[in-house]
């Protein structure tokens, strides 16, 4: 796995002979599907609640941002597809 990881560029559309851009619908579909559920877990778009219904949300972005992968320098992701 660490071989996979370290030495292989990341799998995008071109290598499976799509348009660069066919990843972009999965992107949107994938951002709106993981709004809906920030939403959900909060109760809603709605206030009124004193402030209390965020600690859910909040709980839930931290953790999505601490299980975030490092930025990565796109010359070194070409440089390991060579």
């Amino acid at each position: 796995l660490n071989y996979i990881e370290a030495s292989l560029p990341q799998e995008a559309p071109p290598q499976f002979g799509l348009h660069p851009n066919a990843e972009i619908g999965y992107l949107t579909m994938g951002t709106s599907e993981l709004f809906t559920s920030i939403v959900n877990i909060s109760g809603g778009a709605g206030g009124g609640e004193g402030g209390g219904g965020s600690d859910p949300v909040k709980a839930t972005m931290e953790d999505l941002t601490e299980r975030l992968p490092e930025n990565f320098v796109m010359v070194l992701v070409n440089e390991k597809a060579k």
